[in-house]
């Protein structure tokens, strides 16, 4: 119970996000994931991702994981 609140709290965040944050944070919804996973779903060319995941970790909604995963901020 606690998971959905918080992720209904982070989905409250999202309709900020527009372009490639949009795009990586849908991805990263459902769960953790490589870069390279994260980069094929999306398309986005490794720039245009590193920083979309660089700006969801500063706005709160993502966090890096050891291995170079990343998932949604609890």
């Amino acid at each position: 119970r606690a998971e959905v609140e918080q992720l209904d709290v982070l989905l409250a965040d999202a309709p900020d996000l527009l372009g490639a944050e949009a795009t990586v944070f849908d991805v990263l919804a459902q769960q953790p994931l490589h870069v390279d996973v994260i980069a094929s779903r999306t398309a986005l060319d490794a720039g245009r991702l590193l920083a979309a995941l660089s700006s969801l970790e500063l706005k709160g909604l993502a966090v890096q994981l050891p291995g170079k995963r990343f998932a949604l901020a609890s």
